[in-house]
């Protein structure tokens, strides 16, 4: 599509021109355009895409938690405020567009990187707060303008697409490497020498990108006689990109799903990933030359098959259907090829902007669903992006007999940057921290020390992810059980990390995870003692967006048997009929419990004070830290939200409020002694 082509082949004066080869008589950027040069050349325009698009991607996953936790104040301002927010970052690449034929697009990618490279070299030194948040929103609009220069003025369209596809996979499996948590959430003297490489090795790539001949304006338009023989492609294929992004983010890069749908572990999904995304490259390569009918049909056809299997109830199928998604997508992106015609610098810059506003869009209405009433179900969005893409297969298989030419794939670059992809994924499957906890009941003592945290998706008061921070809160709750509350693994809202997973590793505690709003975000306990007759059950929604859940399950301890029941009610101040409904769930389960004789603990975080009037149905239970401290918000502490509730009988001792700001809500953790046992 966007190769150099004549505008008339009968026209004897026009020659054919490679794409990437500097026409006869023509000023050769990069000396000898020999064949040697030339498959230099795509390979450095691959890999510059590449490298804009990975980096964009890291961004965005330390810019959408900043926005949510800096801006948002901890949740506190409305969604749709957040939205207009988000929404005015990603109008600048729009704005900056049109201006392609006036502005040289070298010179502008050139710059965007250098904005893009600067702030991320600055994210690593910040400490969370309004730094962090305008940092991540400046490596945001540097790496969309360079995708906008790149669609404007880059030599193939086709090529830069696959360079997209091969970016979108390298920062799935890197993400996945990291046991999910990103460079920027690490300290230490390694860190940032890596972050420095990385950096480094982006401006490099990204400079010798830039010298591949023919970017607009050619070197052929110095006498502005000539400019209309260099074609460059259409905009529409770019439209691609945005929808794309979004589905890599929320449905293909985060390892957990993997993990949760087919128990293969940290190590399998690494390994998976990487298959999936080298085989993403591979199908984005061949696209034009399977031919664009074949190649925008199958990626039609498979991208929508691959998204609906993958956002339903995680299981064998969304495994399938999150390993089919990249392939698909590879397709897609690779399918228009190069065909004849050209849109503008103008328009194809355009259509990259306005595809990552589609991203945004796509991802706002997705997580928007959690908090807002919605006509539709969040997967609508996913499904949507997913039928966009399909669009623009079959738009390719339309016009697919009007290729006139395909494009010289670096094939034996591309396979071997797919391989590479695999590699990276066996050597991280290897590499990527893991421990296997396991419960233990060899404590002699008849008491049970139990806490509830409320971990905010892993983010301290200033917006930093901090692992190492609420390990070091749980273990000085000197607790066996731990509820935890808002528990996140994988949301890309959050940067996609598997939290359980990492305080599992943190704490050394086995972890059971509780679904509630979706399949990878709800409660949790953590137990050194063995836990039995686990379930997990929907508390009634009255209403409200988002799904909330209890989980419920038995502890054996060496002193007798304790059931616990972890839950986290709604959390809007003022819609106390939806609390005093959901804390009639509880209720009810703890009736159940307390009919087979089992002593009760409820833990979590309420969203109301022990004696509100929306709890009222568990008035029946003591509260085992009576006229306890405040503990939300964690760095001024006005109310106190998180509770532990026991049935008659359980003895309750040492009773603590924690001291942390590594979330915005303190621990509370109380030692339990059960009916019948004297204390230890």
């Amino acid at each position: 599509m966007d190769s150099v082509c004549p505008v008339s082949s009968t026209d004897p004066r026009l020659p054919e021109i490679d794409v990437l080869t500097t026409p006869k008589g023509a000023p050769d950027t990069e000396g000898d355009a020999s064949h040697h040069t030339r498959w230099t050349h795509r390979g450095w325009l691959v890999a510059g895409a590449a490298a804009v698009t990975a980096g964009l991607l890291g961004a965005i996953r330390i810019w959408l938690p900043s926005v949510m936790h800096v801006h948002g104040d901890a949740g506190s301002t409305p969604a749709v405020q957040l939205g207009l927010f988000a929404l005015a970052w990603f109008l600048v690449p729009l704005l900056i567009a049109p201006t392609v034929r006036r502005v040289d697009a070298r010179l502008l990618w050139r710059v965007a990187i250098g904005v893009a490279v600067l702030a991320r070299l600055g994210l690593q030194f910040t400490d969370g707060g309004p730094p962090q948040l305008y940092l991540a929103g400046l490596c945001v609009v540097g790496g969309s303008v360079a995708l906008v220069a790149l669609a404007a003025g880059g030599p193939s369209g086709h090529l830069a697409r696959v360079g997209v596809v091969l970016g979108l996979g390298i920062e799935t499996v890197f993400h996945a490497t990291l046991g999910t948590v990103d460079l920027v959430w690490r300290e230490g003297v390694v860190t940032v020498l890596s972050v420095l490489v990385i950096a480094a090795g982006t401006v490099a790539i990204a400079e010798r990108a830039s010298r591949v001949p023919l970017w607009w304006p050619s070197p052929l338009d110095a006498d502005g006689a000539v400019s209309a023989v260099w074609t460059r492609g259409a905009a529409w294929p770019w439209l691609a990109v945005g929808p794309a992004i979004a589905l890599y983010g929320v449905l293909v890069s985060p390892p957990s799903r993997l993990e949760l749908a087919v128990g293969i572990g940290i190590q399998g999904a690494v390994a998976l990933l990487a298959v999936a995304t080298a085989a993403a490259v591979v199908a984005a390569a061949v696209g034009p030359v399977l031919g664009a009918p074949v190649a925008g049909t199958l990626g039609a056809v498979l991208v929508v098959l691959a998204a609906v299997g993958a956002v339903r109830p995680i299981g064998v199928g969304s495994a399938v259907g999150q390993l089919a998604l990249p392939v698909a997508i590879g397709f897609v992106l690779g399918a228009p090829g190069t065909t004849p015609g050209d849109s503008g610098p103008r328009r194809r810059g355009t259509a990259a902007a306005g595809s990552l506003l589609l991203f945004l869009v796509i991802g706002f209405g997705y997580y928007a669903a959690y908090e807002l009433p919605l006509p539709v179900a969040n997967q609508t969005f996913l499904v949507a992006a997913a039928i966009g893409l399909g669009s623009i297969g079959v738009a390719a298989a339309r016009d697919g007999r009007a290729v006139r030419r395909v494009d010289h794939v670096p094939l034996r670059g591309l396979v071997g940057a797919a391989a590479g992809l695999v590699l990276l994924g066996v050597v991280g499957a290897v590499a990527v921290p893991t421990t296997t906890p396991t419960a233990s009941a060899t404590a002699t003592s008849t008491d049970l020390r139990v806490a509830a945290y409320n971990i905010h998706m892993g983010y301290d008061v200033d917006g930093r992810f901090d692992v190492a921070g609420l390990g070091d809160a749980i273990r000085s709750t000197r607790a066996d059980v731990v509820v935890l509350n808002e528990v996140d693994r994988g949301w890309l809202l959050e940067g996609g990390h598997d939290l359980l997973r990492l305080l599992r590793d943190e704490t050394g505690m086995p972890a059971t995870f509780a679904p509630a709003a979706d399949d990878v975000w709800g409660n949790a306990i953590l137990s050194r003692h063995p836990l039995r007759d686990v379930r997990t059950v929907a508390l009634p929604s009255g209403g409200a967006a988002m799904r909330r859940s209890f989980v419920s399950a038995v502890v054996r301890t060496p002193g007798g048997d304790l059931a616990v029941v972890g839950t986290h009610l709604h959390h809007v101040e003022e819609d106390r009929t939806v609390r005093s409904i959901q804390a009639r769930a509880v209720a009810a389960e703890v009736s159940r419990l307390r009919s087979r004789g089992l002593p009760v603990a409820v833990l979590g975080d309420l969203s109301a004070a022990a004696d509100a009037p929306e709890l009222e149905p568990l008035d029946f239970l003591d509260d085992a830290v009576p006229g306890g401290a405040p503990t939300y918000p964690s760095d001024d502490p006005r109310v106190r939200l998180d509770h532990v509730l026991v049935t008659p009988g359980v003895t309750a001792s040492d009773a603590v409020i924690g001291d942390s700001t590594a979330s915005d809500h303190l621990p509370v953790s109380v030692t339990l002694t059960l009916p019948g046992s004297e204390p230890g």
